[in-house]
């Protein structure tokens, strides 16, 4: 099936306007790269799926009545292998479509390795590039018996000599000359596996490719258009369901595994909001910027085809979530029903989406429901919070007490998003207390709160810490103690908590505040504050919506379970 570029491989083309690639690509009619490219968009609209590799809606267009017999999909294929088939000129009818089956684009200059390719790709967001293991690379090989084997494997991957030369049962392998290839109309560097497959000339399509786990739903590959200004993308599964696989084309494992892991997102993300809707678009935008963040340090990020697919939804019958304990029962049916559309959609996609809330009440409320639906996972702040803790205990690092600063809800185990080991080890709060704690959260929605409300004596931090400790505050200097943000509008506080302990002043004499949820930042500032200031209390500040979305951003970057 495969075709030779510079023949063509038949296909209706319109004569009377240029095709969207030569527009896209901005060429003149005279440009030399025009019956090559042309040959090369023949070649893919010419290629047709058998029939049980149709999609439902194709199949319904051609067997209107009902799906396909096994006598329908034989006279099915022969309609597709006769000439008719190959001259059809209705668009919606190409199997392979320009745009989501493949395409062809361009380069920045001339690049002629791998690395080149990655960086001036022009694709989707242009300055970005493009993934390592969507370049193609195709290496060719001769035969004993004066025959081309050309491997095709992505571009982080080397051919496994020794698997090839097995497979091929020789002893020693051989790179094809430059004399070889030109034949062929290439040279090293636009090997592709577009050049015409036939009994002399075979093209191994490494197992990676096709079969391997570790690759992104969008498996679209970069190969050579035979000229360096241009690449052809396509999607390469689809190809060979397409060519129908032969002796003269073929899938086997020949390559090594890459050195570095692929980093590319891997699952979707349901946000849905409980308050207002610019809540929920906030945190969304949040989770968003610290996937992308995490993407860009390990060198993975190539514009927004990197990052997930986050849903947003602010739902209005969960706006009465701030006050759970009035609402809480209908608030409970309304989860049920979100549950079970949640299930019904995972198990329509076939994806395991994560999904979480953005408003801090509604993780009380919900979270409960939703650990318990089967084809989904659910985040909420304990599950982040006891990731972080577990973490900090591998490294010998204890909190002497816990001070949840929530709504009366936070510490209700039947209401609060903090349930399990975290609100158990919390300090428990009382109706001064908690009036103290309203009014520094009310303060901090209207951006008017300081951080006196928490630390001035007899207030927040003082009350609590005096109940925890009995009085005896003083046998907490030199250990650690953990602060948990439990309302959304204080998590923007805490920059200001820690600024103002820095300061020369009573709270700072005698804490130091930790602001982060990453336990290798959080062990680190502690050994540094137990060398240089070791009389001083550690007040360590989770912010709990924070410490959700670092924690969905690693699980989209893991395999779904």
């Amino acid at each position: 099936m495969s075709m030779n570029m510079e023949t063509g491989g038949g296909g209706n083309i319109d004569r009377t306007a240029p095709p969207k690639w030569q527009t896209d690509l901005g060429l003149k009619p005279d440009d030399p790269a025009i019956p090559r490219l042309t040959a090369i968009d023949s070649f893919f609209r010419a290629l047709h799926l058998p029939a049980l590799h149709q999609s439902p809606q194709r199949l319904a267009a051609l067997f209107p009545s009902a799906l396909p017999t096994a006598r329908e999909r034989q006279e099915l294929d022969a309609h597709k292998a006769s000439p008719t088939w190959a001259l059809r000129d209705a668009p919606e009818n190409d199997d392979f479509q320009y745009g989501p089956d493949y395409l062809i684009g361009p380069y920045k200059g001339r690049p002629q390795t791998i690395d080149q390719n990655t960086q001036n790709a022009y694709y989707q967001l242009k300055e970005a590039g493009v993934e390592p293991w969507r370049i193609l690379k195709s290496v060719a090989f001769t035969t004993p018996d004066k025959g081309v084997v050309m491997i095709h494997l992505r571009g982080d991957r080397n051919v496994d000599e020794a698997a090839l030369a097995q497979r091929l049962g020789v002893e020693k392998l051989e790179m094809a000359d430059a004399e070889t290839l030109e034949k062929f109309g290439v040279h090293h560097g636009t090997v592709n596996p577009l050049i015409a497959a036939t009994p002399q000339v075979r093209h191994i399509f490494d197992g990676d490719l096709v079969e391997g786990k570790d690759y992104p739903q969008d498996d679209r590959v970069f190969t050579s258009s035979g000229d360096e200004r241009f690449y052809v993308g396509f999607d390469v599964r689809r190809y060979l369901k397409a060519t129908r696989m032969t002796g003269s084309i073929s899938v086997a494992d020949v390559s090594q595994s890459p050195e570095q892991l692929r980093v590319f997102v891997r699952r979707p993300i349901k946000v849905i909001g409980g308050d207002s809707g610019k809540d929920t678009f906030n945190f969304s935008a949040f989770l968003l910027e610290t996937i992308t963040d995490r993407l860009k340090k390990a060198k993975a990020y190539f514009g927004d085809r990197s990052v997930s697919k986050v849903d947003t939804s602010s739902d209005p019958t969960l706006a009465g979530s701030i006050d759970t304990d009035k609402f809480g029962a209908e608030l409970r049916v309304r989860v049920a029903e979100i549950a079970r559309d949640l299930q019904k959609s995972a198990a329509r996609d076939g994806t395991r989406p994560i999904v979480t809330f953005s408003s801090m009440a509604m993780h009380g409320i919900a979270g409960p429901i939703l650990r318990t639906v089967e084809g989904i996972e659910y985040v909420g702040p304990q599950e982040a919070l006891e990731d972080t803790l577990e973490k900090l205990t591998s490294r010998d690092i204890e909190m002497s007490l816990t001070v949840l600063l929530g709504l009366s809800s936070a510490y209700d185990k039947d209401r609060s998003a903090f349930a399990g080991p975290i609100l158990e080890k919390t300090i428990p709060s009382d109706q001064n207390v908690g009036r103290l704690i309203q009014e520094l959260v009310e303060s901090c929605k209207k951006g008017e709160g300081k951080p006196e409300q928490f630390f001035d004596n007899d207030k927040i931090l003082d009350k609590m810490l005096r109940k925890g400790m009995k009085g005896k505050v003083q046998e907490l200097r030199g250990k650690n103690v953990l602060v948990v943000l439990g309302a959304s509008e204080l998590e923007g506080f805490a920059a200001k908590l820690e600024e103002y302990a820095a300061q020369d002043n009573e709270a700072g004499k005698m804490f130091a505040v930790i602001r982060s949820n990453d336990p290798e930042t959080i062990a680190s500032k502690v050994e540094e504050i137990s060398a240089h200031a070791p009389g001083k209390i550690r007040l360590i500040l989770m912010q709990p919506g924070q410490a959700v979305a670092e924690l969905i951003a690693r699980k989209t970057l893991e395999s779904p379970q």
